[in-house]
């Protein structure tokens, strides 16, 4: 089972160490990269961080804190389907593919999921 998260659209100034406090308290974390690891050349517009939770379980209740609102960022936490934490170039290139969600490659729906309103005027039911 899943062990990884991806954490993305993390500020800047973030650090490894506030990573670690805010999902520790979700449960034992084993491994927790935050990319770019060093200030680069050019100016970092946000970070990611990749999190390997002891326990497969604390995966689903990270997804919670989707659109925690830390420092200024809006924070995008979805499963990372891999078995290990990427190294910082594939997790730059995760950051940088401009993909709805990093890390998917693919941001359609799949074939029997749809999208749909209902309920909504004119095709409200009465």
């Amino acid at each position: 089972m899943n062990k990884i998260i991806q954490v993305a659209n993390i500020a800047p100034q973030t650090t490894k160490e506030q990573m670690q406090t805010l999902f520790g308290f979700i449960g034992k974390i084993d491994d927790i990269r935050l990319y770019p690891t060093i200030d680069l050349a050019m100016q970092v517009t946000c970070k990611i961080c990749f999190i390997k939770f002891h326990d497969s379980s604390n995966v689903s209740t990270a997804q919670h804190l989707t659109n925690t609102v830390f420092i200024d960022r809006a924070l995008v936490i979805i499963p990372f389907m891999e078995s290990e934490i990427p190294d910082e170039q594939r997790g730059l290139e995760l950051l940088t593919s401009g993909t709805l969600l990093p890390g998917i490659a693919d941001p359609k729906l799949p074939q029997h999921v749809t999208s749909q309103l209902e309920g909504f005027p004119p095709h409200q039911e009465n």
